[in-house]
């Protein structure tokens, strides 16, 4: 069952702007708080039609369903909002002269297709910042953990060949309790 076929969810609609006999279109997803044809969206869609491109947006299925009743409704899950991209990438032919993208969540499913779906292109944009960290450090990658074994090129350096030295254990691993008829704490 496809993400618009469930009894609840209204049909797919595709808004469009610009010229319909362009090249190439630019397919955008709205964010998880606002629908295809929030100010945001129109103003990107508005601009790139201006430079002569297709503009499609559309609504994820939940978008649907809270136009359709008027009630608020939190996003699908990704299943079905990736199904949601595949049946609007159906609904527009020819992959190959898509670029598909979108704002904030939007975005995100399109590049979890892109690839698979060989379109010309995709993208994202838009999204909330990442948290701030609790610390103030720069960020830094963790420091690395001391070698536990080294190369060593005793045997092998007469013929330039390096050899590595097996890590040194410090005696044998301690004797674990297997007696499950005595009692675990003392």
């Amino acid at each position: 069952m496809s993400a618009s076929t469930k009894p609840d969810t209204p049909p797919l609609e595709l808004l469009r702007d610009g010229p319909g006999d362009a090249s190439h279109a630019l397919v955008l997803a709205h964010g998880a708080g606002l629908a295809m044809d929030a100010p945001f969206m129109t103003g990107i869609a508005e601009r790139v039609a201006a430079a002569g491109i297709e503009v499609v947006r559309f609504d994820f299925p939940y978008m649907r369903v809270q136009r359709a009743t008027g009630r608020k409704r939190a996003p699908n899950a990704p299943r079905i909002l990736l199904e949601a991209w595949w049946e609007v990438i159906a609904a527009l032919g020819d992959p190959s002269r898509l670029v598909i993208g979108g704002k904030s969540m939007g975005g995100r499913v399109a590049s979890a297709v892109a690839d698979e779906a060989g379109v010309a292109g995709g993208g994202g944009g838009g999204g909330p910042p990442p948290p701030p960290r609790p610390d103030t450090a720069p960020r830094r990658a963790p420091p690395r953990p001391a070698p536990r074994w080294a190369a060593s090129r005793s045997r092998g350096a007469a013929r330039g060949v390096a050899t590595a030295a097996p890590p040194r254990c410090p005696g044998p691993a301690p004797k674990r309790n297997t007696d499950r008829s005595a009692p675990r704490h003392a």
